[in-house]
This record gives structure tokens, sequence and C-alpha cells, in this order.
């Protein structure tokens, strides 16, 4: 394959990004914005079983990256946002390293496809069946700066990408019913029925042909589509005795199908691979495809595009959407090796808008055969093939179903060394990868240059708190062989084995795609020794979609420094003479120090306490309209982030604000507020009413290993304004 033709940057261009590198207070004097030259986010979707916002990131030169595999290069930050009914809201961060790599032969040239993903709670969002959840997404990319909080506030190089997702539907309680009227429970009843017992589910029967046939053909869907899954073995391979026994031709005569003319239309789809990569792509299209290079984890975005046509409603079966992935190692054009199969479920949603809606699958897979030194990048080319109602050829890489597309990528395949004996991996701590915690620092995030206390919304060098997961995964093991025990010691410590971070029972979900559309299952295991067995089964298609190793109640441990690892072995149950392999540790801060609250009305503010407000005056005082309001506040913490005032009510505020109204951490050594800072307040705007001023404190710890979370704490005082 030939090397991309390398555009070079100019002068101006070049300029930028190396003051980006030299200090980011540069950026408020860079004129650009959204610079997609490098890096380009193209494409965000959500696999709405998995709870997972997926992105994938078009890295498109060879040089600009701060260094090549063997360095620490740069960082590629990816800010997600879910309009959850009341405009676009921070739901977390995530990132991958990026270097600069050569266009070397035979390996695929630029652009690289990278892919990132963020598991998000939306539980509370779900509703039933009937009343699909369709909120609107974005992912904000930036290099080497983390994006703001602001999901407006363009990048100085990235950009960002939107779509519509559908989120899963609520599984009813009996409450539920009740609620909306549609079951009366006598009073004499509900002493003696748990409402919020979850109810049987069952297997949803799919749409019978005689039913959705006239209804599909008063909405403009072909009858090749409708009857496609029946008809497809009519098609591959061309008509055959067990091909014409798959299909009831009595209840297709019924509908007055021309069968004959039907296979006619799909027929050329048997061939089509070998002419365009492209099959008809009216309902669903591949939008792009890119792989996780820490994880080994494959993914890949479906774009569909009618409101009707996928198998029934979300309270019926619906229809899958499969992609089947391959890799072309050595870059012949061959894409010899076939990965596996994901599927998502899609269905017939109405309030579908123009856009579409953007549904993402995902698939682990394992690398550690194909690894190379970090002196030799590893790009490989990846394969996508999308088919839609019929599962893709696993043998032929060229096949491609009538409905559906494929796509071709390259991809970088992580540094190390290729082995196919037993190996484990760490790969996010609290949702962060391991590569984005600082070695000096210990802190995830870590900041690059200056942070200026002007700017409320930077958010870097972030502790632990809380229920920290631990991801991973362990290559090349017998199914229900290995164990695995996540560990902790304090920083530094050379002691083995550590603490493991867990005992007794522990819940993850394996991937269990032999049963649409319950692609899932939930493995429970409890443990009296911190061991737990690695379910992992590729072969039989069982995965840890997640990664999820284990999650640590950091709260149990004093606040500091720890060193975090994995420990696994096929020696269990654990002996003197046991086996076991750690990986190499991680460094971690944990800190789960919340604020205090000074509860009391003063004059002074109270040291005693984290977060005290006050009005200079005295709280509850009346003031006229042109008075000048004094105040002090206080709001620290040893990983102090920002605190804010908001001015309510803001109908009579006339856009009134105090002064300073926010102020963020300057530096690591940044406590906030000691022993406390001034504010005031211009009342000439105000109208004559009364009003509260409250204090928001916020530290920059990753709260239950939610990227969007920290610990927070407020107080108010009121005034009148006559």
């Amino acid at each position: 394959m030939q090397n991309m033709k390398i555009t070079e940057p100019t002068a101006e261009r070049r300029a930028v990004r190396q003051a980006l590198l030299v200090h980011l207070a540069f950026k408020e004097a860079i004129a650009f914005s959204s610079d997609t030259f490098w890096e380009e986010v193209k494409c965000v979707g959500f696999n709405p079983e998995l709870d997972q916002l997926v992105a994938v990131v078009s890295v498109k030169q060879t040089t600009g990256y701060q260094g090549g595999l063997c360095s620490a290069g740069s960082t590629e930050y990816v800010r997600f946002f879910v309009d959850w009914g009341s405009g676009l809201t921070n739901v977390g961060l995530t990132s991958f390293a990026v270097h600069d790599i050569p266009n070397t032969a035979p390996d695929p040239a630029h652009p690289i496809s990278y892919m990132v993903r963020l598991t998000i709670d939306d539980a509370t969002h779900r509703k039933l069946c009937k009343h699909p959840v369709l909120p609107h997404v974005r992912a904000v990319l930036s290099w080497n700066s983390i994006p703001a909080l602001d999901p407006n506030q363009l990048p100085v190089f990235g950009n960002h990408a939107d779509a519509d997702i559908q989120l899963r539907k609520q599984f009813p309680f009996l409450s539920t019913f009740v609620s909306e009227g549609v079951l009366k429970i006598p009073e004499w009843a509900l002493e003696q029925i748990d409402l919020e017992a979850p109810l049987q589910a069952q297997t949803l029967k799919v749409t019978p042909l005689e039913a959705l046939l006239p209804r599909y053909r008063e909405q403009d869907v072909p009858d090749h589509r409708t009857l496609y899954p029946a008809l497809h073995p009519l098609v591959e391979g061309g008509v055959s005795a067990a091909g014409m026994a798959q299909v009831n031709f009595g209840e297709l005569a019924k509908l007055k199908i021309d069968v004959a003319a039907l296979v006619g239309t799909l027929a050329p789809s048997a061939n089509l691979g070998t002419v365009a990569p492209q099959g008809n792509t009216e309902f669903e299209e591949l939008t792009c495809a890119g792989l996780d290079t820490k994880s080994d984890t494959l993914a890949a975005v479906i774009k569909i595009k009618r409101h009707v046509g996928y198998g029934g409603t979300l309270c019926q079966a619906g229809s899958t959407e499969y992609v089947a992935f391959w890799a072309d190692w050595g870059d012949t054009g061959s894409f010899g090796t076939y990965l596996g199969t994901a599927m998502v479920q899609v269905y017939d949603i109405k309030d579908i808008q123009s856009g579409g809606l953007s549904y993402a699958v995902v698939l682990p897979a394992n690398f550690s055969a194909h690894l190379e030194p970090c002196g030799h990048p590893n790009l490989v080319r990846l394969r996508a093939v999308l088919s839609w109602g019929v599962p893709p050829s696993t043998v032929d890489p060229n096949a491609l179903n009538f409905w559906g597309s494929r796509l071709d990528v390259a991809m970088q395949i992580r540094p190390g060394r290729a082995t196919t004996g037993l190996t484990g991996l760490l790969f996010d701590i609290g949702s962060v990868p391991t590569p984005n915690i600082s070695k000096t620092t210990y802190l995830a995030f870590p900041s690059a240059g200056a942070l200026g206390i002007g700017g409320c919304s930077a958010l870097a060098d972030r502790p632990f708190a809380g229920k920290t997961s631990v991801s991973g995964s362990i290559f090349n093991g017998a199914p229900g062989t290995v164990y695995y025990s996540a560990q902790f010691v304090p920083h530094g410590s050379t002691v083995r084995p550590g603490t493991p971070v867990m005992h007794g029972a522990f819940a993850y979900t394996l991937s269990d795609p032999t049963t649409p559309p319950f692609f899932q299952r939930t493995v429970t295991y409890t443990s009296t020794d911190g061991w737990y067995l690695f379910e992992d089964n590729p072969a039989a298609l069982q995965v840890n979609t997640t990664n999820l190793l284990a999650e640590w109640n950091t709260g149990a441990v004093p606040d500091g420094a720890y060193d975090l690892f994995l420990a696994y072995t096929t020696d269990y149950p654990i002996t003197g003479t046991s086996n076991i392999v750690y990986t190499n540790p991680t460094a971690i801060v944990v800190s789960n120090r919340d604020f205090t609250v000074s509860q009391t009305a003063s004059t002074k503010v109270d040291t005693r306490f984290d977060v005290d407000l006050v009005i200079d005056e005295g709280d509850c005082n009346k003031f006229e309209q042109s008075a000048t309001i004094h105040g002090h506040l206080r709001a620290v913490n040893p990983y102090f982030w920002r605190w804010t005032l908001e001015l309510q009510p803001t109908t009579h505020t006339q856009g009134t604000q105090p002064v300073p109204q926010c102020r963020g951490y300057g530096s690591l050594a940044d406590q906030g507020a000691t022993p406390s800072e001034a504010w005031t307040l211009d009342t000439s705007k105000l109208d004559k009413c009364g009003y509260t001023i409250k204090l928001i404190a916020y530290d920059r710890a990753i709260l239950n290993s939610n990227t969007s979370s920290a610990h927070s704490a407020s107080k108010a005082v009121g005034f009148a304004v006559i």
C-alpha cells in the first residue's frame, strides 16, 4: 500500500503547536481554534447494553506529537457531554497517548484510528420501552490540554463530534405500572407486595412477518428489507434444498410475495464484496472504526438512518447489527485474520431525528502475540464489515451482505514483547488510563504548564476517592484456569503479595452474543482471600466487555499514595509454592477528605472549618439599592479545585454577579482560600428583593470512578435590597 502524501504544516501552525507544548498560558494569545490538521474526532456513538460512549479519533500526521513510541509522547483528551434535557452536561473525561510514528512500508500509512470509551450511569434517565430516550451527545477532543467543562468552548487543537443516541429501556417494576396508572392494586394487597421487586424477564419474540409487512409497506420499507433475514439463505450460495427448507413459503404466499423477484433483487449481494466496499446503506452505515490501543479493544460506530425497518419497537425484539473485524498483518490487502464479531440491537423508533442515531459495538481482542518493541511502531490495517439481520462471513473478509457496508482503517498496536504465554495488563484505574497518571505526583490527568487561578474550569492533577475501579485483562490463559487479585501497598513498598483491594462478592458482566438480544450475563463470585477466577473465554464468546476486574473502597484506607498492581496465577488455591506473577505497579493518590462546613451566621470567617461564607455587615441585612456589599469566604482542601459564588434569584439580578465569581487552583500547592478571600457585590442594578449568595467549593478527587464527579460543599447567606 502506498504511503499517504504528507502535508507540511505552515510555519505559523508549527509555532502555535510548539507554544502549547511549552506553556499552556500561551493559549490566551493563540489565534487558532479547532485546528484539525494533526488530529480530529470523527464520530461518537453509544452502546446501550454496555452503557458505553465511544469516540474514534483520527491522528493524521507523522510528527507533531512530542516524541516517538519510546518516549512519553503527548496526550489526546476526549471529554464527553450528554444532554439529558436541559443542555449538554459533562459526564466524564478519558484520553490516550499519541506519538510521532513514521509512515514506513509495508505498514499502512496515516491516518491512524484510535478509539476511546467511557462507561456512564444513565439509569435514572431510562424510561419504559414505549418512551424511547434519545439524548444528544458530544465528544470534545483536545490535544495535550484538558477540554473545558463548557461544551461550546473550542480547543486549540481538536474539535467536537455530535450524535443522537438511544438509552437502554428501563426494566419495569410493579411500582412503575402503578405510578403510570396501568395497574391498580387494592390497599389490602399493598402490604403483602414488594412494589420494587424486579419482575421476571422473558425473551422478546420476533415480530411475525405477517404483522410487520403491511405496516412496513405503508412506511415505504421495501419487501426485500423486511424479508431479508428469511430470504438470505436463498441468496447466499444460490437456492438450495437446505436454504429452501428454512423459509415458510406457505406463509409468504399468503402475503402475496414474489419470492423469485425478491431473491433476484438480493442476489447480487453475493458478489458485491469483490465489486465495491459498500452494500446498501439506505438504513445503516459504518461511520468509523478504531482501536483502544492500551487494551486491545476494537470498536465501530454505526449510523442508523431511518425510523423504521429494523424489525420492531423497543417493546419488541428489534433486529441485530453485526460488525465483523479483520486484521491485515503485513498490509498485504488480504485481511486474513478474523478477529471476531460484535453486535448491537436496533429498533423502530419514530422520534428519530434527521441526523439518525449512532450506535457503537465493542470487541475485546488479543494482540499479545503480535507486539513489537517501541523502536518498531506496529501499524496494522483493520477492516470492519457491517451486516444487518444476518451475521457477516467469518471466513471471507471480502464478503459483503446486501444490507451493510465496509470500512478499512489503520490501527496502532501497543508496543511490547510478543508472547503467547500468560500475561496480564492493568489498563485503567478509576476510569483513568494508567499512562495518564503522573509518575511524579501520582495524580490523574497531570497538568502541563501554568494553570492560572482566573480560569475556574481547569480540572487536572486529580486524586482518587470512594469506590475506585480497576480494569485490565489477562491474555493467553486457558479458560477457567487463571485466578487474579488486584492488590495495593503503600507507595514505594516492595512487599509482595500486597493487600487485596477487595474480598467478598464481586459481579462483572460477560458478553454473551449467543442469545440475542440479551448479549450479556452477570457473573458473581464470592472470595474469602481476594482471589477471583478470570472468566473470559473468547473462543466461547464470553468476554468481559468493560475489562472491570475489581472495585477498591479507598475510604477504608488512610489518605496517601499507594502502589496498585495486578497479581495472577494458575496455581490456585494459593500456597507457599504458587507461582504468582505481578504487573508493574501504578502509583496513585487517595484522598477521601471531604469538606467541613460552618453552619453559623457570622461577620467573620471561621477558620476551624473548610468552607465558610459571610457578609461583613452581617447576614440577613438590608442594603440600599446603590450599596456595595462586602464579604469574605473560605474554601480549602489539600486538593482544592475551585469555588464559585451564585446570586439567586437570577430573575431579579439583571445579570449582576459577585466579584470575583469564582477562583480555580493555580498550582499543586494551592489549597484554596486560606485563611479567607474577599468578595464584593454591586447592588445598583439589582431589583428590590430578597437574595441569597451561595458559595460552592469543590476538590479535585475522582469520586467513585466518575471523572465528572468530585467532593463538594456549600453555604449560603441572605440579604435584601430596599
